[in-house]
């Protein structure tokens, strides 16, 4: 977005959001052509969640690293792509939920069955690994940007991405073994 604020910003980050969204619609469409329209909007809201979450935090461990070439840089753009970063987790949460609602029937049928052993210890790994310590990660980087510690908030960024990774990779399995974006 550079110089451009206000209402222009505004307008394009709506098309860029917009443009984001409908790809992924037409991607979720042409990968699972068996889900119902409303299963499809379901799986292409967690598949953006997913996509936020893996972008932000990696937008924000590179953002970290240009404190350590330009330290003069104003430390707000590293907080609020934190906070971005930890809505966008808290965002893949629920529609992680969501998502096993509404196709808790096919989860459940799946082999293995997703609520089973080794399905719950994939989802347990997506969630543990993949959100729930990157939010833990995301609190102490706030802490550390609190006192205006833009090194160790750079190095919990980047241990954050590691995870974050990690957990898209079991995502994008449990996706391909369940035909359902979680």
């Amino acid at each position: 977005s550079g110089p451009v604020k206000g209402a222009r910003w505004a307008m394009g980050a709506a098309a860029g959001l917009l443009g984001s969204a409908l790809a992924t619609g037409w991607v979720v469409r042409e990968g699972l052509p068996e889900l119902s329209l409303a299963a499809q909007l379901v799986a292409t809201i967690s598949s953006l969640a997913t996509g936020a979450v893996a972008g932000s935090v990696g937008l924000a461990m590179v953002l970290g690293h240009w404190y350590l070439t330009v330290p003069k840089l104003e430390i707000r753009y590293l907080v609020r792509l934190n906070r971005v970063t930890v809505a966008a987790m808290l965002a893949s949460l629920a529609t992680l939920a969501g998502a096993c609602l509404v196709f808790s029937e096919s989860l459940r049928n799946g082999q293995p069955p997703l609520f089973g052993p080794w399905g719950l210890f994939y989802l347990g790994t997506r969630l543990a690994v993949g959100l729930a310590l990157p939010l833990v990660f995301a609190a102490m980087a706030a802490s550390s940007l609190r006192f205006h510690n833009t090194r160790s908030a750079t190095g919990i960024l980047y241990a954050s991405t590691v995870l974050v990774l990690i957990g898209t990779a079991v995502s994008v399995f449990l996706q391909d073994s369940y035909r359902v974006p979680l």
